[in-house]
């Protein structure tokens, strides 16, 4: 089962934010999608997510159309990082991270040792008592990516967990150790939990080391597709980011 996104264009107020999107994702899959700002990353990400839908074209998830999914249904079978989801109401990093399992209907006592685990796992323990709204940039990558992580987490048999991913920007504010690090524990997740997950980014190197497969997008749509060692070069990243090829050649892996 994949994640299958078919012709989708996406209008707003006449103008198209993205057109023609055709984008799979398949399980044990981790798939990179790189841009600049403005190129349509995000509405790629929020159609995918469910947060927006198509102006025309479908998105299939587990072989459904998604416009079908209620919001629970869709909490069953996509776990998401964004961003945007940090807010202003107080809230401790511990209880912010236990709220992504309430659709488990596990014990406080399940939940706990999940969320411990997770925050071992980002190297995060020491932050689990900190109101979210005290962290700095890099703390709050940890803790999203350790949410993200709790969401797919399957302790027993029985209990239904997500099976893609959906990370925006996973290595923003990050320095190479912990960028390296973030990106093995994900790469781990998606081969021994069989995940699909897709990755939205603006770091060249992380996508061509560790994906399988990726996307680059301009001005809304797709330029090239392929595995990063195929399509990643200093030629389609000048032309992807409106640079010199030399200028490029800084930011791939030779």
């Amino acid at each position: 089962m994949s994640i299958i996104v078919k012709g989708v264009t996406y209008a707003l107020e006449g103008k198209k934010l993205v057109d023609d999107i055709n984008i799979r994702i398949d399980k044990r899959e981790l798939v990179g999608f790189l841009g600049p700002n403005g190129a349509g990353k995000s509405t790629v990400l929020k159609l995918i997510t469910g947060e927006i839908r198509p102006s025309t074209g479908e998105i299939t998830m587990a072989e459904k159309d998604m416009t079908s999914f209620s919001a629970k249904e869709l909490a069953f079978h996509r776990a998401v990082m964004s961003q945007t989801y940090f807010s202003t109401f107080p809230i401790k990093v511990w209880a912010l991270i236990s709220l992504s399992r309430v659709y488990c209907n596990e014990s406080i006592e399940k939940t706990s040792k999940i969320v411990s685990k997770v925050l071992n796992m980002v190297d995060g323990l020491e932050l689990a008592n900190r109101e979210v709204s005290t962290l700095s940039g890099g703390e709050k990558q940890k803790i999203l990516i350790a949410r993200a992580l709790a969401q797919i987490d399957q302790p027993e048999e029985g209990i239904k967990t997500p099976k893609y991913l959906l990370l925006d920007e996973p290595t923003a504010a990050l320095d190479l150790c912990q960028t390296s690090r973030m990106m093995g524990i994900l790469r781990q997740a998606v081969d021994s939990l069989e995940l699909g997950a897709l990755i939205i980014d603006h770091d060249i190197i992380a996508v061509q080391k560790y994906c399988d497969r990726c996307y680059l997008i301009k001005s809304g749509k797709i330029l090239f597709s392929g595995s990063p060692r195929s399509i990643i070069n200093a030629e389609t990243i000048a032309e992807t980011y409106d640079i010199e090829p030399q200028t490029a050649c800084a930011f791939v892996l030779n």
